[in-house]
């Protein structure tokens, strides 16, 4: 017999669980606190539901759906996790419609989804099924740290810019809201972006600031004459000992300059300084010039995402 119920954020139990079956569709270790951190760092005025469906004890599927005061108006993000074992047998479908009844009656006019994968798996099928379509395709790209090109690593910063970790800039809050407000501007400019209004300082604190992945060392800003102009985040997988690039960004007047470079070769050589094994980018298809940095600088790509969506309207 399978149960359907509200997630409970403080169930250890509850969380193992859907890292596992998260752990199970990416096909990467995610531990359970990261489940944990998702629900500690909503930002007020999160409007959200969370299932879990149990067979017994055991956590065999997971749904949500969640919408941010800084997403686009009417636009709510739905994931839908089953156990292999599990799917194809009406679990997923029986937990989508739940979730998105949620949705519709709190607003929603889209509803999308990211599903691991290329555009042939089960999971996008499932969605299409559903009367979504997809949207956007993103790439996952990899470097082996030992791989990296020492003779690129080398390269000076582009001139009248330098790029310098927030530890190095003594990791205080002048240095970290100029990490949140280059951030701010330059998230809504990625193709695929989902933020339709800056966040302020204390939600970006919590969210991206005060997670178990950052490290200061890891945090970059690129500046010219004492403005920030640039930034890369990447965040520390302890499970697979590599690092995760959460966000690189360049104010849209010195796109062209090198910074992107620059700043992507700051985060190989943090890599190399820790011992990482390897660095993961996530990155749309349209993203054009960030992909071509990844290139250059030896990243390979391997697997994936699609983004899906589906107007409440359209369907009866």
């Amino acid at each position: 017999m399978t149960t359907v119920r509200a997630y409970d954020p403080g169930d250890p139990d509850d969380a193992a669980g859907v890292a596992a079956l998260v752990s199970e569709i990416w096909q990467r270790p995610v531990p359970a606190d990261e489940i944990v951190e998702h629900a500690r760092t909503a930002p007020a005025g999160r409007i959200a539901v969370q299932l879990v469906a149990l067979a017994g004890d055991r956590v065999v599927a997971y749904a949500n759906a969640i919408r941010d005061p800084s997403n686009p108006e009417g636009l709510f993000q739905a994931d839908v996790v089953v156990t292999a074992a599990r799917r194809r047998d009406g679990l997923g479908s029986r937990l989508l419609a739940q979730v998105e009844q949620f949705a519709a009656g709190h607003g929603a006019t889209r509803i999308g989804g990211v599903v691991p994968g290329p555009v042939e798996d089960a999971g996008t099928a499932f969605a299409l099924r559903h009367g979504y379509v997809v949207v956007r395709r993103a790439y996952q790209s990899f470097l082996m740290v030992a791989d990296a090109d020492l003779d690129l690593l080398a390269m000076p910063d582009p001139p009248g810019v330098g790029v310098v970790s927030l530890a190095a800039l003594g990791g205080g809050e002048q240095a970290r809201r100029m990490l949140w407000e280059v951030h701010e501007r330059t998230v809504p400019d990625m193709p695929g972006a989902r933020t339709a209004s800056a966040r302020p300082y204390e939600q970006f604190e919590k969210a991206v600031l005060n997670r178990r992945g950052f490290r200061a060392e890891g945090a970059f800003l690129a500046l010219a004459g004492g403005e920030a102009v640039g930034l890369a985040l990447v965040t520390y997988q302890p499970e697979t000992n590599s690092l995760n690039h959460a966000f690189t960004g360049v104010l849209p007047q010195w796109r062209g300059r090198g910074v992107a470079s620059a700043l992507k070769r700051a985060t190989i050589r943090y890599a190399r300084d820790i011992g990482a094994d390897f660095l993961r980018a996530g990155n749309d298809s349209a993203n054009a010039p960030m992909l071509a940095v990844n290139e250059r600088y030896g990243y390979r790509r391997r697997g994936g995402h699609v983004r899906v969506e589906r107007s409440l309207s359209r369907r009866s």
